[in-house]
């Protein structure tokens, strides 16, 4: 019984963490929104609780390293995220499971408090039940191991965005005309009206994005913090795709605090060359830089005078 149990828990932690490793991101906005960590903290700390939860999952399923404490170990981690899962709509207004550490749109918040509740009971079960003599026994050396092997892997799969490996340039100076007098919306917020005149006066932000683009969704979810505190930052976000979508998005992104436009997909993809997010910094119409979603931050609209 016990057995089944360490491995039930085993590849729950793992499958998890395996699946947090693509979208570490997203919890990086989370812990941010949440107030619990600083933008340069927020990266770390996600792809550990990730790399912890693939460790933790594989100790438990061999049965390697002292195991009370990785029991213990499980336990927080499973209560941490409970803990995440109950509060999120109050605190965060979130619907979905991103205290499973995953953007997986049909994991809703009460299957993560089941999961989470799950794993917590089991590792409890574990822990009370204690450590028998008989067994299969590995050498205490070989957690180090697993540690080493798995903890880096949402660092690997899914390194921080600041890194830039692969030279990915956080801002482009440019001189663009993007033409906005072409811009035909079909569709604004109604508490908004038309597109201001405005948009193509002064320094401001307009970041062009799609409604089924993940990482659309995640700039718009950093550009609502960045809003909550600094109400004033002038940014215009202007949206494609099928209007039924866009309810979805909305809550994911919790963007009600930012001015967004639905507009016809055809000038979108004129304005974005068939890539998506896209951020300019606008000087009277002109765009004067592009910027990476993840770069994004306050200072992006400073003046450089």
């Amino acid at each position: 019984m016990t057995i089944l149990i360490r491995i039930v828990v085993g590849f729950l932690l793992i499958i998890t963490g395996l699946f947090a490793s693509d979208s570490a991101e997203y919890v990086e906005y989370i812990l941010v929104d949440a107030g619990w960590s600083s933008w340069f903290l927020s990266p770390y700390i996600s792809r550990i609780l990730t790399g912890s939860s693939m460790v933790l999952g594989m100790l438990i399923l061999l049965g390697m390293g002292a195991r009370k404490v990785i029991y213990r170990s499980a336990m927080l981690l499973s209560a941490g995220m409970l803990l995440l899962a109950v509060i999120q709509p109050t605190l965060l207004g979130l619907t979905r499971c991103y205290a499973c550490l995953s953007e997986l749109n049909k994991i809703s918040r009460y299957q993560g408090i089941f999961i989470w509740s799950f794993a917590l009971l089991l590792s409890f079960f574990l822990y009370r039940k204690g450590v028998s003599a008989k067994g299969w026994q590995l050498p205490a050396w070989s957690a180090w191991v697993v540690v080493v092997l798995l903890f880096p892997i949402p660092f690997i799969l899914n390194y921080p965005a600041h890194w830039a490996i692969y030279g990915e340039q956080a801002e482009v100076v440019m001189h663009r005309d993007l033409q906005l007098a072409r811009l035909d919306t079909v569709r604004m917020n109604p508490a908004l009206g038309t597109i201001p005149p405005g948009l193509k006066q002064g320094r401001k932000l307009l970041c062009l994005a799609s409604l089924t683009c993940p990482f659309c969704s995640r700039m718009a979810y950093k550009l609502h913090i960045i809003r909550k505190d600094h109400p004033d930052f002038p940014v215009v976000v202007l949206l494609s795709g099928e209007e039924s979508g866009l309810p979805s998005f909305l809550k994911r992104s919790k963007m009600e605090n930012v001015p967004y436009y639905l507009m016809n997909n055809n000038l979108m993809h004129e304005f974005t060359e068939g890539r998506v997010p896209r951020i300019f910094l606008l000087e009277n119409g002109i765009a004067v830089k592009e910027i990476n979603y993840w770069a994004l931050s306050p200072a992006s609209i400073e003046s450089e005078e």
